[in-house]
């Protein structure tokens, strides 16, 4: 088997606007302040900077009273789509995601003790919100 060997960081991403699709569903690895954890990492389809693979990951927590973010942004990103996501419990399979495409907005944050900001998903849409070129 062949595989290119990259050796940037694919998480290093300028802030902007993208169109992405979601590739994992996971649980984090990092210790959180939740119970119920979920990571959900998305692939930048264009525009790529470098033409490098990039990628954008968010950990959000799935307890009911804690889970504010991650509502937001799949209702906003996938309006019509949630309600097909959800079981007859009303539980949404979360590997139901993957392969799903949105818009996204990154943003930096700076925090202390790191010399590079740190990158945010900042925003989810509905794919086709944003008008960029390939």
């Amino acid at each position: 088997m062949k595989f290119k060997f990259c050796t940037h960081d694919p998480y290093v991403l300028p802030e902007g606007n993208y169109h992405a699709q979601f590739s994992l569903v996971a649980e984090p690895v990092s210790n959180t302040k939740c119970e119920a954890p979920l990571r959900l990492t998305l692939d930048v389809l264009y525009p790529l900077p470098d033409n490098l693979p990039r990628k954008v990951a968010k950990t959000y927590c799935t307890d009911c009273d804690k889970n504010n973010d991650l509502i937001n942004h799949l209702s906003s990103a996938l309006q019509a789509e949630v309600e097909a996501l959800l079981d007859e419990h009303e539980m949404l399979d979360a590997k139901k995601l993957i392969g799903r495409r949105v818009d996204i907005t990154v943003e930096h944050v700076q925090t202390d003790g790191y010399d590079k900001p740190f990158v945010k998903l900042a925003g989810m849409f509905p794919a086709g919100t944003f008008k960029l070129k390939e």
